[in-house]
């Protein structure tokens, strides 16, 4: 008897030990998913900070970024542009943070804004603003010349982009369509693309379900990234639908997002919670790069390092960056929240800015890549 119970006893302590060997294999394999991920495509970029261009405590014009949302860098020069919804204006920065001017002021005269929303440069460094409480687009020169404004009715998620013709393609699902472009006039060109109908009881679902960020390339295709669905459709230069694309099966998240992702089709109400990831998309020399933090609401429980995962035009993903905030311990931020990115010298500096803390901080490559 003693050697049967002596026989269980090991069986026991042996299945403990591979349930405890397994726990933390299943852990670590957890916090690398990014790493695994990419080191089986061999491409990854590995980013550094390099320093903090405007910290939370910089004044500056006597002022301080209150709520820094939209950041650009201008073509024609090194400087950028942050917007900042607190302030309701736009400040405008040299590469290495030094203020240079700012552009806006709370109010509802010409080149003023009560809800100052996202924003676009054309080819001229002509800036086009969109302000979401008087409901219109002002279009400014870089040195704050007012140049234009028209009614738009914006609402506080709504995207656009200025097109290399100078033309500005907005995502207005209210008019039925996932693409409304207009010229600087203020005059819709045309709509592209009919909404998708998957629900057919609540028409206000549709029209959720069709929001999010749209893009037009150098040949002239249109570009939709959903907000509210793992998917991307794109459509050719005379508005026909060409394909759609699910580009979340390349992100560790995939099987979390699927298991909080509630079709469309199943909604009973257009204010049902919905899950998305994105942070900030920009598309750059042929390139599309989405922005993911791990502080995601569907990312795992390891925050920290923000990723850019780089797709070309046919959506298949080319290369991931990953951005890693291991910063000395006495700055007040451990990692990265909500946050937009711009490029300010092409792959050598990315300025990534976090709205929840009021800091633009500089990225650059590690020198000791993997």
């Amino acid at each position: 008897m003693y050697q049967i119970n002596n026989r269980n006893n090991c069986t026991i302590y042996l299945i403990l030990n591979i349930i405890i060997f397994l726990n933390l294999f299943c852990s670590n394999n957890k916090n690398s998913l990014v790493e695994e991920r990419v080191t089986q495509n061999n491409q990854i970029t590995k980013y550094t900070v390099g320093d903090t261009i405007i910290s939370s405590d910089s004044i500056f014009n006597n002022e301080f970024l209150d709520k820094p949302t939209r950041i650009l860098k201008l073509h024609k020069s090194d400087d950028f542009i942050v917007g900042d919804a607190g302030n309701k204006c736009i400040y405008i920065f040299s590469d290495n943070g030094k203020y240079k001017g700012k552009l806006g002021r709370k109010g509802q005269g010409p080149g003023e804004f009560l809800g100052l929303g996202i924003f676009d440069i054309d080819k001229d460094d002509n800036i086009f603003i969109s302000d979401i409480v008087n409901r219109r687009m002002t279009i400014m020169s870089s040195k704050g010349d007012v140049l234009g404004m028209f009614y738009i009715n914006f609402e506080p998620d709504t995207r656009f982009i200025v097109t290399q013709r100078g033309e500005i393609l907005v995502n207005l699902p209210k008019n039925n369509y996932y693409f409304t472009l207009y010229s600087k006039d203020g005059n819709i060109l045309r709509n592209i693309g009919l909404i998708n109908r998957y629900n057919k009881n609540i028409w206000d679902v549709n029209v959720k379900f069709a929001k999010g960020y749209p893009f037009q390339d150098e040949f002239g295709a249109f570009y939709i990234f959903l907000y509210n669905m793992p998917i991307v459709k794109k459509y050719n230069i005379n508005g026909q639908f060409i394909s759609e694309y699910n580009i979340i099966k390349e992100f560790p998240i995939y099987e979390r997002y699927m298991s909080l992702y509630i079709p469309p089709e199943k909604y009973v109400s257009e204010k049902s919670t919905h899950v998305y990831f994105y942070n900030d998309i920009k598309y750059r020399n042929g390139y599309f790069y989405v922005g993911y933090s791990r502080n995601s609401k569907v990312a795992d429980n390891n925050p920290g390092d923000a990723f850019l995962y780089e797709f070309n035009l046919g959506l298949q993903l080319h290369r991931i960056l990953s951005l890693s905030v291991k910063i000395n311990e006495s700055e007040n931020y451990k990692s990265i929240g909500p946050f937009e990115f711009e490029f300010l010298k092409e792959d050598t500096e990315i300025l990534i800015n976090i709205s929840n803390i009021g800091s633009i901080i500089k990225f650059i490559p590690n020198t000791k890549q993997n």
